[in-house]
């Protein structure tokens, strides 16, 4: 996994270019398409600095939200996956990975993000 290979900018490249896992967790992620419009997941974990911070699980019309921990203020990173696929990956404000452009739900919420 080369991080030259990864469409994202020097300075995010400067940011992550010491973290092999983080470059091939990427390199596999950017590849993948946007979710259908009509995608409903199971499961949405939010991950802040790499911490699982909480969990929503949909299961037969009743969400339930699991806080694992406290939420971080100002995270470097932000990862929202959805049944266990990276939708929204964000690295110091800037958007790298966001699978989510399709969903509606998600055309309503601000998350204050730069895109690359």
């Amino acid at each position: 996994m080369n991080i030259e290979s990864l469409k994202i900018s020097e300075k995010v490249k400067k940011l992550i270019i010491n973290d092999i896992k983080l470059i091939s967790f990427l390199t596999i992620e950017e590849k993948k398409y946007p979710f259908p419009p009509n995608f409903i997941p199971q499961k949405i974990e939010i991950r802040l600095n790499n911490l699982l911070c909480a969990t929503l699980n949909i299961d037969d019309d009743e969400q339930i939200l699991t806080n694992k921990t406290n939420f971080i203020k100002q995270p470097e990173i932000i990862d929202w996956r959805f049944d266990n696929e990276c939708g929204l990956f964000i690295i110091s404000g800037i958007e790298i990975i966001n699978r989510t452009e399709n969903l509606e739900i998600f055309k309503i919420i601000d998350f204050n993000i730069t895109k690359q």
